[in-house]
């Protein structure tokens, strides 16, 4: 009977043994890191956006549009009453910045026209939403949009400090959102004050 105990003792022990090794610990650490990740994946993805963005800029001033964009995605959400609508937005708008540019058409002209289909869309529902819908983000539209036309008015020193100003100040904006889980999805929110925030602090020091 003794030796029975012995022997089951042993093969617990051998067992515990085998369970505090570092190779046993390390897969449990190594999906504690993929889980981490893949929880903040829009604070990833912003994060390797803003260096893409920012790597070998030169002049902060040419990136009035991101303003306008930022404003515009959450214009479309409100208006059409989707909170992953900016998720859309964001990615139809990138390309079709790249194809104005190269066709010779000013991207702020395509953006504000786009706003304003956007608003005249909102304007059927105003009446149904709350503050945070249509009234909100039409004024944020305005304010955003004005410091990004300005950009264009100004020399390139003073336009960069009001793009540092406009992305910080919509970085704000999209904390403020996520925090109070209105419009857009959170994710979209993360995203876009992480990128906005980094963004901004880049062109900051480049200035």
């Amino acid at each position: 009977m003794t030796d029975k105990k012995g022997f089951a003792d042993r093969t617990r022990d051998r067992a515990t043994a085998k369970d505090d090794s570092p190779h046993a610990h390390q897969a449990p650490d190594r999906r504690g890191w993929v889980a981490a990740i893949l929880h903040r994946w829009p604070t990833v993805l912003a994060v390797a956006f803003a260096f893409l963005v920012a790597y070998d800029l030169e002049d902060g001033s040419v990136l009035y549009f991101i303003l306008l964009i930022s404003a515009l995605c959450y214009l479309a959400a409100a208006a059409l009453n989707r909170r992953r609508v900016p998720w859309a937005v964001l990615l139809l708008s990138i390309p079709a910045v790249v194809a104005m540019g190269a066709l010779g058409i000013e991207p702020a002209v395509g953006l504000l026209v786009a706003s304003v289909i956007f608003l005249g869309l909102g304007l059927a529902r105003w009446r149904q939403q709350a503050l945070w819908g249509m009234p909100l983000q039409t004024f944020g539209m305005f304010a955003f949009g004005a410091i990004g036309l300005a950009v264009m008015f100004v020399d390139a020193d003073l336009g960069a400090y009001l793009v540092v100003a406009g992305l910080i100040g919509h970085g704000v904006w999209d904390v403020i959102h996520y925090w109070a889980n209105k419009v857009a999805v959170r994710s979209f929110a993360e995203w876009c004050a992480v990128y906005d925030i980094l963004l901004g602090a880049a062109v900051l020091i480049l200035v």
